[in-house]
Formats: structure tokens, C-alpha cells, sequence
């Protein structure tokens, strides 16, 4: 299930799996003191949240609430890195960045619809639930 986000993700530029990875964690994290972390830190536990290990139903439900959260954050973009850069380690080199950057977000951009489509056409819970009545079946 979550193969496909991680690869879209991954093929994303460093310093933009960053900023995307803060962001979402802003949106998803509970301990605040999550925002003195560097984007690296940030970036890695974002990862360990994709790939956490959960009962299937969960993660389905998991990766409807991801791909639902990034929809919005590609939807809203400009106004999401503008709020964000207060959470950035260094401002500064961040602005220098900004110009590069622009190219690199339009390519994320485009290329989003793709993979929120591949999601949501397939209804992960439906499918899920699906495969554990059937589970339970050969066991029975």
C-alpha cells in the first residue's frame, strides 16, 4: 500500500522531501517539541510513520489519511511553505534555495495527480477489509 506513495516521494528531491516531510508532520504529529527537530530527523521519522507495522486495516486507513493530507498540502503549496518556513532550521539558506526550488515544485506538482489518483481509485479499505474476511476464511 504504501510502496507507491514512498517511491513517488522518494524520487522528490532532498531538500523538497524535507520541507513535505515537514509539513506533514506539522499536520500529523501530537508532540510539538517534534518541531525543534532538524528536517533530516524529521524526514526519518516521517518514514518510520509510512512504514510503521500495523494491522492491514490500519495502514489502509493510514495511507487514505496521508494521500488525503498531501492532496491538500500540493493543493495548497505556496501558502503551506510560506506558513512553514517559521518550523525551518536555517531561514537564511532556505531563501537562497527558493528560485532552484520553483522548478523542482512544479515537477511535484504535475506529477501528484498521479499517484493520488492510483489511491483513490483503488479503495484501500474495501480491498483490505477483503483480504482479511478472506484470510479468515482458509484459516476457518
Amino acid at each position: 500500500m504504501h510502496e507507491l506513495f514512498w517511491e513517488w516521494f522518494s524520487q522528490i528531491p532532498i531538500v523538497c522531501q524535507e520541507k513535505l516531510a515537514r509539513i506533514a508532520w506539522l499536520l500529523i504529529t501530537e508532540d510539538m517539541s517534534d518541531m525543534a527537530l532538524s528536517s533530516k530527523e524529521i524526514l526519518n521519522k516521517f518514514r518510520a510513520y509510512i512504514f510503521s507495522i500495523d494491522i492491514p486495516i490500519r495502514k489502509a486507513a493510514k495511507m487514505l489519511m496521508i494521500i488525503s493530507l498531501f492532496n491538500s498540502i500540493i493543493a495548497n503549496l505556496e501558502d503551506f511553505l510560506e506558513v512553514s518556513e517559521y518550523f525551518f532550521e536555517n531561514p537564511e539558506s532556505e531563501k537562497k534555495l527558493i528560485s532552484i526550488e520553483n522548478k523542482m515544485w512544479e515537477k511535484i506538482k504535475n506529477s501528484w495527480p498521479k499517484i493520488r489518483n492510483e489511491y483513490y481509485t483503488a479503495d484501500l479499505i474495501s480491498l483490505t477489509l477483503k483480504e482479511l474476511i478472506n484470510s479468515h476464511r482458509r484459516i476457518l
